[in-house]
């Protein structure tokens, strides 16, 4: 009912959460991972750093040496899939933004409804592969809960237990050689991994800890010579922020910290990605694949309502693809739109990261 009081609809706020893909950045998804299989392979190659042996015979002919030795890994991706509905109804009703005076417009707010739900299911879904991204760079394992927080998927890509330490003084004592357990673990990785680390994602506490160690700002307080610096560069568009460098025995470490968060599916308090006490080392030449497969339809969607959507929501270069899908109801009352992919998220070059666990046992 109106009244004798004027009024002014401003600008819709729509609050969107941030998707924080930061740790998903550090994995390739070139055209080709982009798939419609059930399963996902890869052969690793494995070199040593092999001297070769001299021979003191030219007639005793060369040494010989063997090229195909490899290993084989298969893996099945989890299935991410939701679903709206979007009822008659709810084209009658004023959507958020629109003038309460206007017509409505049924097809541009059914249109403008879908793609306001396709942004949250793959908001979430890339939260998901974040997750993914997260328990793979600090575990080597990957465990993947249904819509009732129970676990049901479940990868251990057998990492070497070198490559997850656990410090045999927390970095809150002042005691801490905080450098000395960050060399031994880049040690670690450049034996198995043949890469030196050059960045290291700290948690919140232990970036805490290592500023506060008295070893740590006795280094860097140092005049003539420059072999670290704490200079925090403006945060990226993933909410992480390049805190300063720090050199680490024969490794350069870029310090970073990642503000990123999300909702555990149990319920639980929000949590960061990156633990309080962890320190992710990773390489330069580490090489992380994230993979996307297509969720198979029978028959395309329905014809009615197919020109609603986009049939594919694919993007190799921000690291996404997602199968898209549309029906009507047989009451004709309700749309369902759907979005869902098969996304993995696999550390292929298993040695060349690891993560410190900065808390004692």
């Amino acid at each position: 009912m109106s009244d004798n009081v004027t009024k002014k609809m401003i600008e819709l706020y729509d609050q969107e959460a941030p998707r924080g893909m930061f740790l998903t950045s550090f994995a390739r998804t070139p055209r080709e991972n982009f798939h419609e299989s059930e399963e996902v392979e890869v052969d690793v190659v494995r070199n040593n750093e092999d001297i070769a042996p001299v021979i003191t015979n030219l007639a005793g002919g060369p040494n010989l040496h063997s090229e195909d030795t490899y290993t084989n890994k298969k893996f099945t991706p989890p299935v991410l899939n939701d679903a709206f509905p979007l009822n008659g109804f709810d084209m009658i009703k004023r959507q958020p933004g629109e003038n309460p005076f206007m017509q409505p417009e049924y097809r541009m707010k059914a249109v403008r409804k879908i793609f306001r739900g396709f942004r949250k299911i793959q908001a979430k879904q890339q939260r998901t592969i974040e997750y993914m991204a997260s328990q793979v760079l600090q575990t080597g394992i990957l465990n993947l809960a249904n819509k009732d927080g129970v676990n049901v998927y479940a990868i251990d890509y057998k990492p070497k237990a070198t490559h997850f330490p656990t410090v045999s003084t927390s970095w809150s004592d002042p005691s801490a050689d905080i450098m000395g357990d960050l060399r031994a673990l880049s040690n670690v990785i450049r034996s198995d991994g043949l890469v030196r680390p050059v960045r290291a994602i700290l948690g919140q506490g232990a970036f805490a800890n290592l500023m506060k160690n008295t070893t740590v700002q006795q280094f860097l307080d140092n005049r003539r010579y420059e072999i670290g610096r704490i200079a925090p560069a403006p945060r990226n568009a993933d909410a992480a922020i390049l805190q300063g460098i720090l050199q680490i025995g024969d490794s350069q470490l870029e310090l970073w910290t990642y503000d990123g968060w999300y909702e555990p599916l149990d319920g639980g308090a929000k949590t960061r990605y990156i633990g309080d006490d962890k320190v992710v080392l990773i390489s330069d030449q580490s090489r992380f694949d994230l993979t996307m497969g297509s969720i198979p339809l029978v028959v395309s969607p329905d014809p009615r309502v197919a020109n609603l959507i986009p049939r594919q929501i694919v993007n190799p270069a921000a690291g996404y693809g997602f199968t898209t899908n549309i029906w009507v109801t047989p009451d004709n009352r309700t749309i369902m739109a759907e979005s869902g992919g098969r996304p993995l998220f696999i550390p292929t070059g298993i040695d060349t990261y690891g993560c410190l666990t900065t808390t004692a046992a």
